[in-house]
């Protein structure tokens, strides 16, 4: 006499059979599909406005109250180089009118510095550079003897950067009593009043 068929038996076995073949298809299915890819947003710093101003009274050469200002969209040309035990800052600030350069070694931040004009070997505890006027006719800059007063009076990070480098703002002011004619046939310059704020790539280490 034949078995009757356990119809629960067979059920239970066609719906594991289902499962089984379901999930290798789900598999394949997975496997052929390629990696997904989810869009992610490019991180964008808004571009920024360089600020670069100098003023200054000037009698001899040039006459008056004058100001070059760093035109709009022009990169930094300011900056502050770090070495392994110093800084050295430099403001340059040109327009089409005028160019000005200020350079002090080292840099230590917000104080008054005496500059002397640039030496090789500068005596220990000095404070050498330059200074540096052009109305594009004439130019003029510290030499021997003479010396200039420069005061640092704030060096702030921004907390931005411009050409990939961090930025700091510098603001101080200066006096030359005489800067010498190297071009040009203009009298010597003496500079009162001088101030500058310029924003300084910070570069090195």
């Amino acid at each position: 006499m034949p078995r009757k068929i356990n119809t629960r038996l067979i059920l239970l076995l066609a719906a594991l059979v289902g499962i089984i073949i379901g999930g290798a298809i789900g598999i394949l299915a997975f496997a052929r599909k390629g990696p997904t890819t989810t869009a992610s947003a490019t991180p964008t710093s808004a571009p920024v406005n360089i600020i670069g101003t100098v003023s200054f009274t000037a009698s001899g050469g040039l006459q008056g109250k004058l100001s070059i200002t760093l035109p709009r969209g022009a990169p930094a040309a300011s900056s502050i180089q770090k070495g392994a035990s110093d800084k050295v800052l430099e403001v340059v600030v040109n327009d089409a009118s005028m160019d000005f350069e200020l350079g002090l070694s080292p840099s230590p931040g917000p104080g008054t510095y005496t500059l002397l004009p640039f030496q090789t070997n500068p005596a220990p505890g000095s404070f050498n550079g330059a200074v540096r006027i052009s109305n594009h006719q004439s130019t003029w800059s510290l030499h021997p003897p003479a010396q200039c007063k420069v005061t640092i009076s704030s060096d702030t990070p921004l907390h931005k950067q411009a050409q990939g480098k961090p930025l700091d703002e510098v603001k101080g002011s200066f006096t030359c009593p005489k800067l010498a004619t190297d071009t040009g046939s203009a009298k010597a310059l003496a500079i009162t009043q001088g101030q500058f704020d310029v924003y300084a790539l910070v570069l090195g280490a």
